[in-house]
């Protein structure tokens, strides 16, 4: 894993309707995430689907209290594959955006 890599622990993916973003709540296993890095769900073997990280929001219910990352996604097929790939229980790659 490089420096600048984190794990996120996901809990349950989920949408709002109307709104441009697949939300994945969830906890930190590994380093540090912000707005503006990388999450990434491995697809195939090493392919991996990547997206912004717009925003990160906290929630709390008399069980838990959960990490939310807002993930940049505004085309519905994405929302889905999101859905799709990223399960409860997963852990996921999130990195620093990478320079063009």
């Amino acid at each position: 894993m490089k420096t600048e890599d984190s794990k996120f622990k996901v809990n349950s993916v989920f949408h709002i309707p109307g709104r441009p973003e697949t939300f994945i709540a969830g906890s930190i296993q590994e380093g540090t995430i912000q707005s503006g890095m990388q999450a990434k769900v491995l697809v195939d073997g090493e392919l991996y689907m990547v997206a912004d990280i717009k925003s990160l929001e906290s929630i709390r219910d008399a069980h838990r209290s959960d990490l939310v990352l807002a993930l940049d996604t505004p085309e519905m097929d994405t929302q889905e594959l999101w859905t799709t790939l990223c399960c409860a229980g997963d852990t996921i790659d999130i990195q620093r955006k990478q320079k063009s």
